[in-house]
């Protein structure tokens, strides 16, 4: 899986497959996050952005999702991170078929500002950023469970960290929006004990 970070505000962010043909994203446009409204899934061919075509509501209303990333099992995952009254973050499965969000196991709480499967290990990451530190999150796509693995060091003092992807080799990448970069390999570190470097 390759994942691509959209910078304009009609699609989030973007897994796409790995045949790197179809794109599929969260419209958060459509009103995720906002009183009585639904995000849709779409989908559109890489040579072709703006032929996207929505796949369908989540049927979530006043929740924004914040990341997105297929496993290896097969199913599309999106975590919502935002929303409205009595919101709660957690992980949802995604039908590709027609957008439809089920909830997985019970919502965890926890904000997360992205997903990323690693496929040297088989599991599912997520980042949270706050107050200039970049924590990296395990998140159990059978019970919906998050827990911190650690945190990554060997970013700038001033960081807020948006996008999180694995390569092949299990080697974890951030996106920090305060400096504009990505960060991997051997300036970036888990603590306490690093995983990848």
């Amino acid at each position: 899986m390759y994942k691509i970070l959209a910078t304009g505000a009609a699609v989030g962010l973007m897994t796409v497959s790995a045949h790197g043909v179809n794109i599929y994203a969260m419209n958060n446009l459509n009103g995720g996050g906002g009183a009585g409204t639904q995000n849709s899934l779409i989908v559109f061919d890489s040579a072709n952005p703006a032929g996207w075509v929505s796949l369908g509501t989540t049927g979530l209303a006043d929740r924004g999702f914040t990341g997105l990333d297929f496993h290896n099992n097969g199913n599309l995952y999106g975590y919502v991170g935002f929303g409205g009254t009595g919101f709660v973050a957690g992980l949802y499965q995604i039908n590709v078929a027609n957008g439809a969000a089920t909830q997985v196991g019970n919502l965890s709480g926890q904000a997360l500002q992205d997903l990323a499967y690693n496929p040297a290990d088989g599991k599912m990451y997520g980042i949270n950023s706050v107050a200039n530190v970049a924590t990296l999150f395990e998140v159990n796509v059978n019970t919906g469970a998050v827990v911190a693995v650690g945190n990554f060091t060997g970013l700038p003092a001033t960081n807020l960290e948006v996008g999180l992807a694995c390569d092949a080799q299990g080697n974890f990448y951030v996106h920090d929006i305060a400096s504009d970069g990505i960060f991997n390999g051997a300036g970036l570190a888990l603590n306490p004990t690093p995983l990848y470097h």
